[in-house]
């Protein structure tokens, strides 16, 4: 029963979804005034961005001075 029930778990695990929240990954714009990192990719603080949109790492955006976004990170 045990080897079953981690059986359907790991097979599951892919489907699942999955709050960004806890990943070491964030979103940022990379326009010169810029300054907040992102939760998540569809985060509306990103509709305003006019040059590129990135995903790095969340110490990347922190040592670029970038802050939490106030909408995604409510």
């Amino acid at each position: 029963m045990r080897i079953l029930l981690s059986f359907i778990l790991c097979c599951c695990i892919d489907i699942l979804p999955i709050n960004n929240a806890g990943s070491n990954y964030v979103w940022i714009c990379t326009g010169k005034s810029a300054y907040s990192y992102h939760n998540n990719r569809d985060c509306s603080g990103l509709n305003r961005c006019k040059a590129s949109i990135q995903k790095v790492t969340i110490e990347k955006a922190k040592s670029m001075k970038r802050t939490p976004c106030n909408i995604c990170y409510k």
